[in-house]
């Protein structure tokens, strides 16, 4: 197992610098991006809703969805790092 993980010995699969730890930050990456753009898009919506109580309704409940999204993205990527530091 030691040569196939280099002289280092980390695995270059589940190790701290390895494909798992980078595919993770890339997809944890894209998710948060695009969380912060719904995040824009329903607070402008919001607040172009010009009293319109349905459309306040739905572009509220989109801001609350992202901000969820983003507190599980976070809450993910920390324990997938506690994980894979641990192994």
């Amino acid at each position: 197992a030691a040569a196939a993980c280099g002289q280092t010995g980390k695995d270059p699969v589940s190790g701290s610098g390895g494909i798992l730890m980078k595919a993770s930050l890339v997809i944890a990456t894209l998710a948060g991006i695009a969380a912060v753009i719904i995040l824009l898009v329903s607070g402008f919506n919001y607040i172009m809703s010009n009293g319109d109580a349905s459309k306040a309704a739905s572009a509220r409940q989109a801001i609350i969805g992202a901000a969820v999204g983003l507190i599980i993205i976070m809450a993910a990527e920390g324990i997938i790092i506690f994980v894979i530091k641990g192994l």
